[in-house]
């Protein structure tokens, strides 16, 4: 098993600031590919009233089963 953590940054207006990948899973394409997938999401809705904060920081956990083929 395999594991990242992807952090990405909204703006209010639902906007990607930033990503970036604060616990590699060791393999480059599966951090690239988990960043990619997220950043390929955006834009985002804006925030609901209720949310007062101005950026959001979220933490995607991605993990990985790798198999070998028989």
């Amino acid at each position: 098993e395999v594991k990242l953590l992807v952090l990405h940054s909204l703006s209010r207006q639902g906007t990607m600031i930033e990503v970036q990948v604060p616990e590699s899973s060791g393999h480059e394409i599966l951090d690239r590919e988990a960043a990619r997938a997220i950043g390929s999401a955006a834009p985002f809705p804006p925030f609901p009233e209720h949310v007062t904060v101005n950026r959001l920081n979220v933490k995607a956990r991605f993990d990985y089963l790798i198999k070998a083929r028989p």
